[in-house]
């Protein structure tokens, strides 16, 4: 299959292009579905890019353990994209946006 693996490189191409015309800091908040693919794009967010480090929202301890374990190669991905610039990927538990409510008092 060399035409698709062709085909993938110059979409790849493309995307760098398009990265390295944004601001950095946003570049790489906008690059973490390619680096990440797509199933756990669908579960994270970027959030924020600064000195090095790119902060990425997971849904629990769960995933924030398990990508973890992957943050070398996301660097590595983000460095094929971007070069040398992401230095560490954080993960942090996303906030619950559900308020506690207090249980409803017994009327006497």
């Amino acid at each position: 299959m060399p035409e698709m693996e062709s085909i993938r490189t110059g979409l790849r191409n493309v995307m760098k292009d398009l990265l390295r015309a944004q601001p950095l800091e946003d570049a790489v908040v906008m690059a973490w579905p390619v680096v990440c693919g797509k199933d756990v794009a669908a579960r994270t967010k970027a959030l924020v890019f600064a000195d090095g480090v790119v902060m990425v929202e997971v849904p629990d301890a769960a995933w924030r353990k398990q990508l973890t374990s992957f943050a070398s190669r996301y660097i590595s991905a983000y460095e094929a994209l971007l070069g040398h610039v992401v230095k560490e990927v954080r993960f942090k538990v996303q906030q619950s946006t559900a308020r506690v409510e207090e249980p409803p008092k017994p009327e006497f």
